[in-house]
C-alpha cells in the first residue's frame, strides 16, 4: 500500500466513490472464467471498465479503503470486453496466473527482441490471441490473423536502441 498526502486547499472532504469497485454480472464472470479460469482464491471485479482479479483475503480491505481513498491500482488487470471479444491486458501476460486456455508461442531470441522492439512479426501459430514467450517466460500478447500478426507489446515499453 502506498499513500500520498495532498495538502488541503480551502476545505477537506472525504473521497467517497461507491462505484469504483464493481462486481461483474454473472454473464461476464462466466465469459471471463471461460477464457481465464481463475484459481478459487481469486475474486473478479471491474475497475475503470477493466476486469481485474484479486486474492479473496484482500477484497474486504480494498472495499474499505476505496470508500475513503482514491485507488490508483488494485489487483491484476485481466483485460476488457470490446463488443463480444475479450482483449487481454499486458499485465495478465506478465502475471503468474495460469493461462491454459490461451495458446502460447515460444520464439527464438531474435524474434523475442523484434517483439520487444514492437517491430513487425511474422509468426505462424493458431489464429487469434496467443501469448508470446521466450525460454518459457511470457513476454506479452500477439494476435495472429490470416495475413499478418499484430504485436500488442505496450509502445511506451519498447526497446528503442540496440
Amino acid at each position: 500500500v502506498s499513500v500520498f498526502r495532498k495538502k488541503p486547499d480551502h476545505h477537506i472532504h472525504d473521497y467517497v466513490n461507491e462505484t469504483l469497485l464493481m462486481v461483474p454480472g454473472s454473464k461476464d464472470i462466466a465469459k471471463i472464467n471461460e477464457i481465464i479460469p481463475l484459481p478459487e482464491n481469486y475474486r473478479l471485479f471491474v475497475m475503470d471498465n477493466t476486469f481485474k482479479a484479486i486474492q479473496n483475503h484482500y477484497w474486504q480491505p480494498l472495499q474499505q479503503l476505496s470508500k475513503h481513498l482514491y485507488i490508483k491500482k488494485a489487483g491484476i488487470e485481466l483485460g476488457s470486453l470490446k463488443g463480444k471479444d475479450f482483449v487481454p491486458a499486458h499485465e495478465l501476460a506478465l502475471s503468474l496466473l495460469p493461462i491454459s486456455t490461451i495458446n502460447e508461442v515460444d520464439v527464438d531470441l531474435e524474434t523475442a527482441l523484434q517483439y520487444l522492439k514492437k517491430q513487425v512479426l511474422h509468426i505462424e501459430g493458431p489464429k487469434g490471441w496467443n501469448s508470446i514467450s521466450y525460454c518459457g517466460l511470457r513476454l506479452g500478447w500477439i494476435k495472429v490473423l490470416p495475413n499478418r500478426t499484430n504485436n500488442y507489446y505496450p509502445a511506451e515499453w519498447r526497446i528503442l536502441k540496440d
